[in-house]
Formats: structure tokens, sequence, C-alpha cells
């Protein structure tokens, strides 16, 4: 997502996600070049139930 966009990055980070890097002036924004940011979330970090996990469960 670009980095202009503080009210998705928040809600992903509410959500369990991390930021796991950034793409240097990768997108336009309004007519300006912006930076995108790269986020992530693995199974492993997140505690209850989780459909993910039981999917990959022996």
């Amino acid at each position: 997502m670009i980095e202009p966009n503080k009210g998705a990055i928040r809600a992903y980070e509410k959500a369990g996600f991390k930021r796991q890097g950034r793409c240097r002036n990768a997108n336009q924004w309004l007519g300006q070049t912006v930076d995108e940011v790269l986020m992530d979330a693995i199974p492993e970090e997140f505690e209850g139930p989780s459909l993910v996990k039981r999917q990959f469960e022996p």
C-alpha cells in the first residue's frame, strides 16, 4: 500500500500485520511519487483459532 494511506496502514497493523519493508518512489499519488509500504503476517504470530493454521496442520 502507498505511504500516504495512513488509515490503511494503521488498520493492517491493528489486524496484526507488520511492516516488512519499503519500495522507495514506487508509486504515484495525486501527481507525486511516493513510497510503497510492504506488510505481511504469518499464522505463527497470531493467537487464538485460525483457519489458516488448521489448513496446514497435519
